[in-house]
This record gives structure tokens, C-alpha cells and sequence, in this order.
């Protein structure tokens, strides 16, 4: 499930009205995935296998997501010094 979300979560940001473009909003985005980790924790241990494939497919969307979003944004704020 995790490529399967993961590849096609790759093609989401052709569409620019909903591309992230601000730094600070693909920080926000990319270290709030860190609330994930406990979520994990709790449905390994209270929850089922449909709350952990629905984890696992979020945790595939917002990485593809997120990957091309700074792998596009972030070569625009480099300045080359000279």
C-alpha cells in the first residue's frame, strides 16, 4: 500500500493550486509526520490491520507528496555566491 499511495501521491503537485510553494509550510508539513510515530505505536498495539493499512497509506501520500514539492521549491532559494 505504501508504494502503491507513495507513486501515485507523486503526480498530485502538477496540479499548482495545491502544491505547497512556502518553506516554512513544507517544514510545518514535513516535521508534523513525526505525530505519526506514536499513532503507529498506538494502533500496533490497540488497533487493527484497517487502521494500520490506513496509516501506512497516509504515511506513502505524504511522503511521495512532500518529496517532490522540496525537490522542486528548494532549488529556487538557493543564491549562488560569488
Amino acid at each position: 500500500m505504501y508504494n502503491v499511495w507513495n507513486l501515485m501521491s507523486r503526480y498530485i503537485p502538477l496540479w499548482e493550486s495545491i502544491k505547497i510553494k512556502s518553506r516554512k509550510g513544507l517544514m510545518i508539513a514535513t516535521l508534523s509526520r513525526f505525530l505519526l510515530i506514536p499513532a503507529f505505536y498506538f494502533t500496533a498495539k490497540y488497533g487493527g490491520a484497517g487502521q494500520m493499512i490506513m496509516l501506512t497509506s497516509f504515511l506513502g501520500l505524504t511522503s511521495g507528496y512532500l518529496t517532490v514539492c522540496v525537490f522542486t521549491e528548494a532549488p529556487k532559494g538557493y543564491k549562488v555566491g560569488l
